[in-house]
């Protein structure tokens, strides 16, 4: 049911369902329901209510949001720099080799992540390079893949394009390891934003468009509908900016 109410983009609805199922669950069961509710809260714009919930689970979790855009900015680059320090190396695992509260704190960090993407860029950015540490020290490629496509379009989105080239890259790989279509599809998305945001707008336009076509034939993972949102604004965006440029050297 909260499956279907978010593919047909009714991410409150899917919402309260998770958590009426969640009530009737206990543990760590119940801990994942309550981040899917807060995920499809947050993404559909019911931001009070989704932080409420989130933090409900941080807190399950003994994690934590930043307090405010300083110490976020502060946590984001000690994070960065101990990624920069470990390194990308990982020791491959299936999910079922993983205890089920490793895996949780992964995905609550990606629920966090893109339920602020659009919202609280800083905390996301915060809490993506906190993804992309828990993500590579369990070792699952399919998390890892998604916590570097998200990677590497913040650090794009900050200059750092080198640098973002390579985790994009290597995104790429994993998913394709990882047999997920979903990853996939999440690599060429913020493959398109990474051109968008250098100017490469005919790359972009036609990497998100390949991206959205992608995500619509998916069923609905977790995640989605933010990356399928995303996916329509960028290619919207790069087309109208690539009609403009046209239009600008027209009458140059």
């Amino acid at each position: 049911m909260a499956e279907a109410l978010t593919s047909a983009g009714r991410s409150p609805a899917a919402g309260d369902v998770y958590l009426e199922a969640a009530s009737g669950a206990d543990g760590w069961p119940q801990v994942d329901l309550q981040r899917r509710a807060a995920e499809q809260f947050l993404v559909g714009g019911h931001i009070d209510r989704g932080m409420h919930v989130i933090r409900t689970v941080l807190r399950a979790l003994r994690m934590r949001l930043a307090p405010g855009q300083l110490p976020a900015v502060a946590s984001l680059a000690w994070r960065r720099a101990r990624i920069r320090r470990r390194g990308l190396t990982f020791v491959a695992r299936d999910p079922d080799q993983i205890p089920a509260d490793r895996l949780l704190r992964v995905d609550t960090c990606w629920s966090v992540t893109t339920g602020l993407l659009m919202v609280d860029n800083i905390r996301a950015a915060d809490f993506n390079a906190r993804h992309l540490l828990l993500a590579l020290d369990t070792g699952e490629p399919y998390r890892i893949a998604r916590a570097l496509a998200l990677e590497a379009a913040f650090l794009t989105s900050g200059g750092a394009s080198d640098q973002a080239a390579e985790y994009a890259a290597e995104a790429a790989r994993l998913a394709r390891q990882s047999g997920r279509p979903h990853a996939a599809a999440l690599t060429a998305l913020t493959a398109g934003m990474s051109a968008f945001l250098v100017g490469e707008w005919r790359k972009a336009s036609q990497l998100c468009e390949g991206a959205l076509v992608a995500l619509r034939s998916l069923p609905a993972p977790s995640g989605k509908p933010t990356a399928r949102r995303v996916s329509v604004c960028m290619h919207g965006s790069s087309r109208e900016t690539l009609a403009r440029s046209r239009d600008g050297c027209r009458h140059c």
